[in-house]
């Protein structure tokens, strides 16, 4: 299943802050949300894009260590990867 969506993680393993990188075929509403290997909802962000490269920042002080699933999605695309608290 390709997407419409890439999306970078940096720095993974983060601690405070991670950057997320994407580029957008279309202008609009994107919304971030993080999950815990549990599948519990840990964080919701909505960004507004621009077509081509969007950078956003996340802050994440309130995350305890360990392995999250960011999930970035427009309108029906999605793309999910992994991040690492430390």
């Amino acid at each position: 299943l390709t997407s419409g969506l890439s999306m970078e993680l940096y720095p993974n393993p983060a601690s405070e802050e991670v950057n997320l990188s994407c580029v957008a075929a279309n202008s609009g509403t994107m919304t971030v949300r993080v999950f815990d290997l549990a599948g519990q909802l840990v964080g919701n962000h909505v960004f507004e894009a621009t077509v081509g490269e969007n950078k956003f920042n996340l802050s994440i002080p309130g995350l305890s260590s360990g392995i999250y699933f960011v999930e970035l999605s427009s309108g029906s695309e999605r793309e999910v990867q992994k991040l690492i608290r430390n």
